[in-house]
């Protein structure tokens, strides 16, 4: 076979919004379990995140801390619209819409990640979510 061309196999080359709408799922079944340990692997090391409650929770470990304080019980179900770029190679900036439900009460909230590709696959660098104002 010396000299011979051997092609590798043609890759998949995936949408960003393709590639977060299968985050949102992974995500969202992991919030809707109350499995706080798989949602918070979801993070990078040095992720940020603005959530609900007071303060900035730094890394993985401050992200454990925000979703632990939450109660089981929770539902999130992802709405759109649906904005994914691809800012950077390997970096995809999302903007959408989530509805949070917990003890009967549904509140709308935007959502903004900023999505970083690691040896391990997509994780969240950024999360920022905050409620959306009544008409």
């Amino acid at each position: 076979m010396s000299g011979q061309q051997v092609n590798p196999p043609p890759t998949t080359v995936r949408s960003p919004l393709n590639i977060v709408a299968d985050f949102r799922g992974r995500w969202a079944d992991a919030y809707n379990r109350g499995d706080w340990d798989s949602l918070t692997a979801l993070f990078s090391s040095n992720a940020q995140l603005l959530g609900g409650r007071p303060g900035i929770y730094e890394g993985r470990e401050g992200v454990g801390k925000y979703f632990h304080t939450l109660s089981p019980g929770g539902f999130a179900e992802f709405t759109e619209p649906t904005v994914a770029t691809e800012v950077a190679e390997g970096v995809i900036l999302v903007a959408t819409h989530v509805r949070f439900t917990r003890n009967g009460l549904t509140r709308p909230h935007r959502l903004s990640w900023l999505l970083v590709r690691e040896e391990s696959g997509w994780r969240i660098n950024g999360h920022h979510a905050s409620p959306i104002p009544s008409a």
